[in-house]
């Protein structure tokens, strides 16, 4: 039987939504142990300032192997 958990990150990029899912992952990769899969829960496109901001929620699920 396989135990796995799943939590959110929540990342941003100044660039694409594609930036802030590879630092989104990067931040999972750093905090977790034995990923077993990820998905992208909502994507946003806000504007801070005058400046666009992509942000990503991702769904990461990890756990023993």
């Amino acid at each position: 039987m396989i135990s796995t958990q799943v939590t959110e990150f929540t990342a941003e990029s100044s660039t694409s939504f594609d930036e802030a899912i590879r630092f989104g992952m990067a931040q999972a990769r750093a905090n977790l142990s034995n990923i077993h899969g990820a998905w992208v829960r909502q994507q946003r496109k806000v504007v801070c300032g005058g400046l666009p901001a992509y942000r990503v929620s991702l769904k990461v699920a990890f756990g023993a192997p």
